[in-house]
């Protein structure tokens, strides 16, 4: 058996000489079937192919076989184990075999035979794609700017960068903070908040900036950072620890950041409590939420991040936030603001979904309160439009009024219309409910309309009982200077029809 001479060839005429081989292809057709004919195989579900593959097994020495003599990859293997559905030795093989994660991507979508586990192969391999396209990224960059961010021998020594800014006068900390952002060094925004130049604030955002960026593992960092501003924005470092909560979920990250720089602020009993509901452990969150509103009554100015206006509404928009992402567990939330005492605009909002939930009403919570009000007395449901205008501090008089009026039509249009005994026992009802929710004025002006409006249809003792009821709601008013003229003519129309019905 002969082989070409290629070794002093390039790569590409050596693999398209070794491809046009047959006594290569011959050879590495008996190697592979030598090598499939050894039992037990490595493929075989023995105590064997239990065993961690070595760099002495069977299987490499095809693969070695293939690398030396510039054949392309035997993928026989590969392509039985994929058949087999043996994941866990395919992806070792295919590691040892140092296979690209597009070869990979193609024997997993055209061997593997069982759907879910073909899914969750393809997104690892997907996933080691798009670590090699990094790692390419970073190579295409070139050795220089490699250089400018590992390279040890350019000055990271903060110790012979303070020597030079003390004989050169510049600021020492505003410099520490741009050298940290220049060579990625979190801990420098440490060293530079002892300084007087810089405050608290510049060093946190500088040093979340830079541990924020490790967290992209396939980001290529700058070579140089923007330097920070004499005078950080408080706005501009809650946005950042809203964006690292929020969609990065780096909660660790953030109170770390907060117990270096600002230990005593009651944000990181907020942070504690976002973790623990994103966690679904509800029974912490409780106790963070509960404690973050016991602190922020004591908390003071002397946070680097002050409480108001910029965690006061940090806080809140995370908990929007978590109102919005989380609606299964919505209810929860709700209630455990509502229990913690955060906010009485979200006890009220934990009101309205409970109200929702039970009445069965197809609106949303936000609605405002006055809506939800109108909608339960166009429901009908008066006892708990009264309950939502206690809650709520909207006036809920229109709620005793519709209701009235709602009986009036009700009754009017049934069969004891025409009963004097009925409709005065109507008359009374209306009258007991006047008294126990609404103001006696605005009562006595309902019952003089009334009175006015169905005058021709009403008997004499009916329109002495309406105006008698209108007469004592205005003796329950505190004594006025006048009258009004209306009103001392009605009840002087009570008084002779009163005269009237005992003559008769």
């Amino acid at each position: 058996m002969s082989f070409p001479d290629t070794e002093d060839a390039s790569a590409s005429a050596a693999a398209e000489a070794a491809i046009s081989s047959p006594h290569l292809l011959n050879a590495l057709r008996m190697l592979e079937e030598s090598t499939w004919a050894l039992d037990p195989h490595p493929s075989a579900p023995t105590a064997s192919s239990i065993q961690a593959l070595g760099y002495d097994l069977p299987w490499h020495l095809v693969a070695l076989f293939c690398r030396v003599h510039s054949l392309p990859r035997s993928l026989t293997l590969l392509h039985e184990l994929a058949r087999n559905n043996d994941w866990v030795m395919f992806l070792y093989e295919s590691d040892l075999q140092q296979c690209p994660a597009e070869t990979v991507l193609d024997i997993v979508g055209g061997y593997f035979t069982e759907v879910p586990l073909q899914n969750h192969l393809q997104i690892l391999a997907n996933s080691i794609a798009a670590q090699e396209q990094g790692q390419g990224r970073r190579e295409e960059r070139g050795p220089r700017s490699r250089a400018k961010v590992d390279d040890p021998s350019v000055p990271a020594d903060a110790i012979g960068f303070l020597e030079r800014s003390r004989f050169s006068g510049t600021s020492m900390g505003l410099g520490l903070l741009g050298h940290a952002l220049l060579h990625r060094k979190a801990r420098l925004a440490v060293v530079a908040s002892a300084f007087g130049d810089v405050t608290l604030l510049q060093c946190m955002t500088v040093w979340l900036t830079v541990n924020a960026e490790r967290l992209q593992e396939n980001q290529v960092p700058e070579a140089v950072g923007p330097l920070p501003s004499p005078a950080a924005s408080p706005g501009e470092v809650a946005a950042q620890i809203t964006n690292l909560c929020r969609k990065r979920h780096a909660f660790s990250l953030v109170l770390r950041a907060l117990q270096i720089f600002d230990p005593d602020n009651p944000l990181i009993d907020f942070v504690c409590f976002h973790r623990a509901f994103v966690q679904c452990r509800f029974k912490s969150c409780r106790e963070h939420l509960r404690r973050f509103v016991g602190r922020r009554q004591e908390s003071g100015t002397s946070c680097a991040l002050d409480f108001s206006p910029h965690v006061e509404r940090l806080s809140e928009d995370m908990v929007w936030y978590l109102l919005d992402g989380f609606a299964r567990s919505r209810m929860m939330l709700l209630s455990v603001l509502d229990e913690a005492g955060f906010s009485p605009r979200f006890s009220l909002l934990f009101s309205a979904y409970r109200l929702i939930q039970q009445t069965g009403l197809d609106v949303d919570f936000r609605v405002p309160s006055t809506e939800l009000l109108q909608l339960l007395i166009s429901k009908k449901m008066f006892s708990e439009a009264r309950d939502w205008a206690r809650q709520s501090g909207v006036a809920g008089d229109t709620v005793v009024f519709e209701e009235v009026t709602g009986m009036i039509v009700e009754f009017r249009q049934g069969a004891w219309w025409n009963v004097l005994g009925e409709r005065v026992q109507l008359w009374h009802k209306c009258f007991g409910a006047f008294m126990r929710q609404s103001p006696p004025m605005g009562s006595a002006n309902f019952f003089l309309d009334i009175s006015a409006k169905l005058e021709p249809d009403l008997f004499a003792r009916e329109q002495l009982v309406l105006l008698s009821i209108a007469r004592e709601l205005l003796l329950i008013q505190p004594a006025q200077a006048e009258l009004d003229k209306r009103l001392f003519h009605m009840v002087w129309r009570s008084s002779c029809i009163c005269r009237t019905i005992q003559c008769c």
